[in-house]
């Protein structure tokens, strides 16, 4: 089983929402297997500042390009 560790303090600075949490540690478990595919599960991998601000950035859209929904009526 692999391991991984958002600091705590990611979520309470709202660095990282809650939901966004998964996401987070699929996409460095991707990168890790993808760097050796013969990677064995061994203790836990802790995710740092500098990936989750990388991932904040991607995930963030400027005001113009949200898309608005528009309510059902």
């Amino acid at each position: 089983m692999f391991v991984l560790v958002i600091p705590g303090d990611a979520f309470s600075s709202r660095a990282v929402r809650f939901q966004d949490g998964p996401d987070l540690c699929f996409r460095r478990l991707q990168r890790e297997l993808t760097a050796d595919p013969d990677l064995l599960p061994d203790g836990s991998m802790a995710l740092t500042a500098a990936e989750i601000s990388e991932y904040r950035a991607g995930r963030e859209q400027p005001a113009d390009q949200r898309r608005r929904r528009k309510p059902n009526l």
